[in-house]
């Protein structure tokens, strides 16, 4: 009876690894077994166009994850995976992947369950990664659109009730360095009466910039 216990636990986990390798096969995926360091034992899936590895470059490499995740995203990963290590729970992450071959950032999504052997005991985590590159831009510049639309809405309100042209300017200008996410920025005026430009700028520029715009706007 064990023994056919043990057989069935088999047949389900091979069934199981042949639904993710239809899977890997038709999908922008990568999906992976690893040990209880999450040191990768199996992979499959679109591993070099995802990562620019060959899958045997990626078994048994201990400094695999170091090596793939972008700098500014492996502190974070690094937590996940110890906090997972302790609790035996499940890891997720959306972190940047460094390409290995093209050096081109992309995103992905990782996810990774406990697994066991068929008597109960932890082995390690089996996961996926997904490719999520275009869902994180396609994010991105809809916040980016939502910024500008708040610009404007700032520079609208602005203009009610406000007849200072300066302070019009410096209003809006604070609203567009905010929604294009700069640095710095200025604007300029042309006083009516005197035909002089006037500058408004923004913090971020130094008043030795800000005295040179004369040559650059009225030419020498």
């Amino acid at each position: 009876e064990e023994g056919e216990q043990v057989q069935s636990s088999l047949n389900e986990e091979e069934n199981i690894i042949k639904r993710y390798e239809r899977l890997a096969r038709y999908g922008n995926i990568v999906i992976m077994e690893t040990d209880d360091d999450f040191v990768i034992l199996d992979v499959v899936g679109n591993v070099e166009p995802i990562l620019g590895l060959t899958p045997s470059e990626m078994l048994n490499n201990k400094r695999i994850w170091e090596t793939l995740i972008d700098a500014r995203d492996r502190s974070l990963l690094r937590r996940k995976m110890s906090r997972a290590r302790v609790d035996r729970s499940e890891l997720q992450a959306e972190v940047r992947i460094v390409h290995q071959r093209t050096r081109e950032m992309r995103w992905m999504m990782l996810r990774a369950l406990p697994r066991a052997d068929h008597t109960g005991a932890f082995k390690g985590w089996e996961g996926f990664g997904i490719d999520i590159t275009d869902r994180r831009a396609a994010q991105e510049e809809l916040l980016a659109q939502n910024e500008r639309l708040e610009a404007l809405f700032e520079v609208s309100r602005a203009v009610q009730g406000e007849g200072d042209p300066a302070f019009l300017m410096l209003r809006g200008l604070r609203a567009i360095v905010r929604a294009t996410r700069s640095h710095c920025g200025y604007g300029v005026l042309r006083n009516s009466s005197t035909g002089k430009l006037e500058v408004g700028a923004t913090v971020g520029l130094s008043r030795e910039y800000v005295d040179g715009l004369g040559v650059v706007l009225e030419g020498p």
